[in-house]
């Protein structure tokens, strides 16, 4: 019998076994399957993920075939789907104590282990899956890979998911979920060499073209983002997410009059978005056409006027038209719908000393800073303030006192450098200089900028010399 003869006769032979199990079933008697048939019934149901039915079927079979080791390896693996690992883990070291050497016992005993915690065991069952898997060995080192992923334990997934891909260098999931575990370990040009490898042997799915485009666009490859969700929009026009994430790109690109007509596809998808309307609005401003950016803050308002986001955007529009009293009035409502985001403390204070109400700026300041230290923009605008009500020495405090909590930036370096040549202190300020040169040699113009006495410094200018060589040869 030719092969394709043979596999319409199993065919038909299964469809067969399952007509007379389900009829049993209907007339509610029982009728004797033997080990085999009862396989097909249980995977039948399974594949079709009718849990409850192959559930019954397994505990018929084991029923009638008590010693089937298949039967109870089925019956173990449905244990484990449905979350009752240590059922399962019982039922196939009772298994495993009879076939010692099959890799699928030793496989979803490794995952039962995995999933309680215990990684020795875990590791022992899966090394022992490997050890003795001589077919399908790809399937084997992917299994293993996907229990890993199951438990977000994508680093300790990815060797097992390369040696399933050296052993099959065509298996689509292995390559497929290699991208995808790259990627959450933050290791985007691996992500994409993936991705792009599966998009060799499959070009035509539009779901691995748009996860493309977000490592492409998470290296600050924009143009390749776009490329990618084109190509994604090219096998669903109505990908809406794709398009939504290509206006991203193109505006992450400077783009901007085709980010904001991208965005506009979007809307004709998906309906009208207080988001995208902000997006649409923060590129208007970009480009400086202030009108048309509160404009569409104000469209998203008008849709959500929970949207701190669209508050503070607005209240920034404000800010840049010299419109201040009333920059005030949105950022406060931003800051009640959202009072634990630094960005808009930031900002707070900012107006508040634009405004001379030093108190609230002072504690908008510090607020910003409470919320976020790691942040050297919080520090540099907090000493600013100070500067500019003329306290030179809090300037040099808070600068201080963020090289202490181990905040590194080169521009605060330059900026304390200037603070303390206005305070008289060279010695002190040479020590911070040399650390913002080492840092960033091409900001020093900013000290001459911020601080026009330091051009008139020897040891400045002999120190800036020192440097100018040091990147010469460099």
């Amino acid at each position: 019998m030719e092969q394709g003869a043979k596999d319409d006769y199993e065919s038909n032979e299964i469809a067969l076994v399952i007509e007379r199990y389900q009829k049993m079933q209907h007339e509610e008697r029982v009728e004797f399957f033997d080990v085999a048939e009862f396989e097909y019934i249980i995977d039948h149901y399974t594949d079709r993920g009718h849990h409850y039915q192959a559930v019954k079927a397994v505990e018929r079979g084991v029923m009638q075939h008590p010693q089937a080791i298949s039967l109870k390896v089925r019956q173990a693996r449905i244990l484990l789907t449905q979350g009752n690992v240590d059922e399962a883990k019982e039922m196939l070291e009772m298994v495993a104590g009879i076939e010692s050497s099959d890799p699928e016992i030793l496989l979803m005993l490794g995952t039962c282990y995995n999933f309680l915690g215990d990684s020795p065991k875990a590791t022992y069952y899966f090394e022992e899956a490997e050890r003795f898997s001589y077919e399908e060995k790809d399937e084997v080192l992917y299994s293993i890979g996907v229990a890993f992923i199951q438990n977000s334990e994508y680093s300790r997934a990815i060797p097992f998911l390369e040696k399933a891909h050296q052993e099959n260098l065509e298996n689509e999931n292995v390559i497929y979920d290699l991208a995808f575990s790259y990627d959450k370990v933050g290791e985007s040009y691996k992500c994409i060499q993936f991705y792009n490898k599966y998009l060799d042997l499959d070009p035509f799915s539009e779901f691995v073209w748009y996860n493309l485009g977000i490592a492409y666009n998470r290296v600050n490859d924009f143009d390749r983002a776009v490329e990618a969700y084109d190509f994604a929009l090219a096998l669903d026009d109505n990908y809406a997410s794709a398009l939504f994430n290509k206006a991203n790109s193109l505006a992450n690109a400077e783009k901007l009059g085709e980010a904001i007509a991208t965005y506009g596809e979007y809307l004709k998808i998906d309906g009208d978005s207080d988001e995208t309307y902000c997006y649409i609005a923060e590129c208007y401003f970009h480009q400086r056409k202030f009108k048309k950016s509160f404009d569409y803050y104000k469209k998203a308002l008008q849709l959500n006027g929970y949207n701190a986001d669209a508050w503070y955007g607005a209240s920034v529009v404000l800010l840049v038209e010299d419109k201040v009293p009333e920059s005030l009035a949105f950022l406060k409502k931003a800051i009640k719908l959202e009072d634990d985001n630094a960005d808009f403390w930031l900002t707070f204070g900012k107006v508040n000393s634009t405004l001379n109400y030093y108190e609230e700026a002072e504690q908008a300041f510090q607020k910003a800073l409470e919320l976020d230290a790691d942040n050297s923009d919080n520090w540099l605008s907090f000493a600013d303030f100070y500067y500019e009500y003329e306290q030179l020495g809090m300037s040099i405090d808070i600068l201080m006192k963020a090289k202490k909590q181990g905040v590194v930036s080169a521009t605060l370096n330059y900026r304390l450098t200037a603070y303390l040549l206005e305070n008289g202190d060279e010695y002190l300020a040479m020590h911070y200089l040399e650390q913002a040169l080492s840092e960033d040699f091409s900001q020093y113009h900013d000290l001459f900028d911020f601080c026009p006495k330091a051009l008139e410094s020897g040891p400045v200018n002999r120190l800036i010399d020192k440097y100018k060589m040091i990147n010469h040869y460099h």
